[in-house]
């Protein structure tokens, strides 16, 4: 159920127009807030919730940057994504900034150079989140990954559908020590062994559909995995591949290997684990609270389906049936593809005529 804050924050963004005025008394700024007092600014987070509805909404233009500048709020995060904003009044916005979280997307015209060179300098001392997914990067991506390396206290990195490769993580990895976050999903990565160079600082990682065709880079994959010790959450989602199982699939049964892990998404089966290994790993790690596994063979998720019914604690998600579906949107309602995928099942559910 959404909070008031946010309720109030969507109907704000719905309905712009009744809450801002033309403005003439401050020059260079084409709007103001509506209000009685100009010197009201709209303190964090509120100002910060708006100006994402705005975003999401599609509703956000040139003209309203101002309304979150300075002059009329406080930010400290800035989520900016499929907007209709041009270069010019992006620079201005951001280089009168400093910022702790940067989320920047899905804007054609405008690439990551273009961001980073448009932030205020102190901002990349200040920034603790960048997410840069889907955003366009120059060819000349060692640019990109000297402004990168320039963020020394970034703790979240999103860089999904990017043109970002193994080469690019290896810096990113070597420049950002404070590392806990990482998203390269649907990137040219297929060596991610530099990873264990953070194997006490990351937390969560994020690693579907990567360029892993052969069966060792899979097997250095899963390897480099199970070093990191202090992993919590970890998607692995990849198209079914049928490769051969891993030697290193022999150690998930230790306990003392991903000890912290409570979210695992091993959606088409990358690794080619078997019911067993699942069980075994299950067993084995008490902190685990949600599996997920689509894309796999039919006969695999039924034999899950008896292996899971054991650890009733698990939330198993996957293809199996209605009540696997209806799970996946509660637990996993803010992972898209996850729910793009159950939601998937059902209508071909309904095309075969089977009840659901």
């Amino acid at each position: 159920v959404p909070s008031l804050s946010d309720l109030c924050a969507t109907c704000i963004a719905g309905n712009i127009d009744d809450f801002i005025i033309k403005n003439s008394d401050f020059p260079g700024h084409r709007y103001a807030w509506r209000s009685a007092n100009f010197n009201v600014r709209i303190g964090t987070p509120a100002a910060e919730r708006i100006l994402q509805e705005l975003s999401d909404l599609g509703l956000l233009e040139n003209g309203h940057l101002v309304l979150f500048s300075e002059r009329f709020a406080s930010l400290k995060r800035v989520s900016i994504k499929n907007a209709h904003v041009g270069l010019h009044f992006l620079r201005i916005f951001l280089s009168n900034l400093k910022l702790a979280e940067l989320s920047v997307g899905h804007m054609p015209e405008i690439t990551v150079e273009d961001v980073m060179r448009s932030v205020r300098k102190d901002t990349f001392e200040s920034l603790r989140s960048l997410d840069i997914g889907g955003m366009t990067m120059m060819h000349r991506r060692m640019l990109t990954m000297e402004f990168l390396a320039r963020l020394r206290n970034l703790e979240a990195l999103n860089v999904s559908g990017t043109i970002f490769d193994s080469e690019c993580l290896c810096i990113v990895v070597k420049s950002l020590s404070r590392l806990q976050f990482l998203d390269i999903s649907a990137t040219s990565v297929d060596d991610i062994s530099c990873l264990t160079a953070l194997k006490t600082r990351m937390r969560e990682i994020r690693m579907d559909r990567l360029s892993i065709r052969d069966p060792n880079q899979a097997a250095i994959a899963l390897s480099t995995i199970l070093e990191l010790k202090e992993l919590e959450k970890l998607s692995v989602v990849s198209d079914r591949v049928d490769l051969p199982r891993p030697h290193a699939a022999n150690s998930l049964c230790k306990m003392d290997v991903l000890p912290n892990l409570r979210h695992l998404d091993i959606s088409g089966n990358l690794f080619s684990l078997t019911t067993s290994d699942i069980d075994v790993f299950v067993e084995t790690h008490p902190n685990l609270e949600v599996l997920a596994l689509f894309y796999c063979r039919p006969n695999l998720s039924v034999q899950l389906n008896a292996v899971l019914a054991k650890h009733p604690r698990i939330a198993f998600i996957g293809d199996c049936c209605e009540r696997h579906w209806l799970k996946t949107m509660q637990v996993c309602w803010d992972c898209p593809n996850q729910v793009h995928k159950a939601m998937s099942c059902i209508l071909t559910a309904i095309q075969r005529g089977e009840r659901v």
